[in-house]
């Protein structure tokens, strides 16, 4: 979704200085995507789990990059960072008075990413978002420090907040408190890094088949904003993956050198939401699924603020109502397999008849087709619900390898094909497909 694939069109970015070569970290080429943070293990995973189709098939990204981020969290190595403009200090009364620092694991969980020193200080900086909700006499955890609480509260001009707070370091209950990311302010350690949110290059989900991709370039595409890091960032290498604690995973794209800022790229991980509640630049609940135009925004905000008719499909795509449709018609299935009523038979084209011109028939309707859930005996419902305990375990009844007890199993089922659902009995009804395709000769 929202993704050009067109060599062509790919081009005319390059050319136009929109994009900065066809390794442009927003670009669907191989090295693009690596530079956005993907891995070949997530996409290796993405393939298989596909697997080979013939079909052509409109995807969100959503997917892929929650397998990578399955991928990359465990050795993605934690720091801080706090976004400059929107720095908020906090002096804590009661703070040491000389800087000093505690070596802290760079992964909680895997301790062979090594260690990094964690500085405290009389004054820190926490991120805006943290800060603007917190209130006067309330208690909150700086993450590998301790409690404190806040004592004063004070709104400058520019819209940012000054606090002013008492460490509380020997209360050990951390139950429901706002946990706070933090750096020490330290000019000879902190440093100042580009952090870089790259969007869709279109505005749309789909291209049509004339339209000029000319007509729908997102030119807010490459957001990027400056942040104030701890020192210990500057130990990372260029492709390393790692994750600003409560803000997201980044892939480092540059490293800091004389004339150079480090440059880090934000790695979307397939959810809506962001990882906390720091703002991000852009909405990920788009950059996950794909832009949507005016006309279906509209109409869903539209529902959503409760104004108009729930069920109206004003505004939908055709693919959104083609999804729609499907779901109504499994949750008519779905009801009609556990209430073992029969389902209607599926009519194709026009009613008998009608293409002629002639009357439609009116004598008696027939009845609904085979598939009546409610009609099975308890002989065949048994064996059915034996089946479908051993094949959820296993391919076959026995194991890895087809037996005696398939061919079996089979010749039981086949008389009885026409009653197998895949919402009742999954297992036992792809099993059967699968078997029925072999050869006599061989069951």
């Amino acid at each position: 979704m929202s993704t050009i694939l067109s060599k062509r069109s790919l081009k005319w970015f390059v050319e136009e200085g929109i994009a900065d070569g066809w390794e442009d970290p927003r670009f669907p080429t191989v090295q693009g995507i690596m530079r956005r943070g993907m891995t070949p293990e997530a996409l290796k995973r993405f393939m298989l789990e596909q697997g080979p189709s013939k079909n052509t098939n409109l995807m969100e990204w959503d997917k892929i990059w929650a397998y990578n981020k399955d991928a990359i969290d465990s050795k993605s190595a934690r720091y801080t960072a706090i976004v400059k403009d929107t720095a908020t200090k906090i002096i804590l009364n009661n703070g040491p008075a000389k800087i000093y620092a505690e070596t802290h694991p760079l992964h909680q969980k895997n301790a062979d990413l090594g260690t990094k020193a964690v500085l405290y200080g009389k004054e820190i900086f926490v991120e805006k978002g943290d800060a603007k909700d917190l209130a006067v006499g309330e208690k909150i955890t700086l993450m590998k420090w301790g409690n404190a609480v806040i004592t004063m509260k004070e709104e400058k001009p520019d819209g940012t907040f000054e606090l002013h707070a008492d460490l509380k370091v020997e209360d050990k209950d951390f139950k429901g408190t706002k946990k706070l990311t933090w750096i020490t302010i330290d000019e000879k350690t902190n440093f100042e890094v580009t952090l870089v949110e790259l969007d869709h290059l279109i505005t749309k989900k789909k291209v049509e088949e004339n339209e000029k991709v000319q007509d729908i370039v997102n030119h807010n595409s490459y957001i990027s904003y400056t942040a104030i890091a701890e020192g210990n960032l500057r130990n990372v290498q260029r492709g390393d993956m790692i994750q600003l604690e409560r803000r997201g995973y980044f892939f480092v794209d540059k490293i800091e050198l004389q004339n150079q800022k480090m440059t880090l790229h934000f790695i979307p991980d397939g959810k809506s939401k962001n990882m906390s509640t720091i703002e991000s630049k852009l909405d990920q609940k788009q950059v996950a699924g794909g832009k949507t135009d005016a006309a279906t925004d509209k109409a869903k905000e539209k529902k959503k603020a409760g104004g108009g008719d729930p069920e109206s499909t004003e505004g939908l795509s055709k693919k959104e109502l083609n999804k729609l449709k499907k779901k109504q018609e499994n949750a008519a299935k779905t009801a009609a397999a556990k209430a073992g009523t029969p389902l209607p038979p599926k009519v194709q084209g026009k009613p008998p008849g009608a293409a002629a011109g002639k009357k439609a028939s009116t004598g008696p309707a027939k009845e609904a087709g085979p598939l009546v859930y409610g009609t099975m005996t308890d002989e065949l419902t048994a064996n059915l619900n034996k089946y479908e305990s051993a094949l959820s375990k296993s391919s076959f009844l026995n194991g890895a390898q087809l037996t005696s007890l398939d061919k079996e199993a089979v010749k039981f089922l086949t008389p009885h094909a026409f009653k197998l659902s895949p919402l009742t009995h999954p297992y036992t009804f792809s099993y059967f497909a699968l078997l029925s395709k072999f050869s006599p000769a061989v069951m």
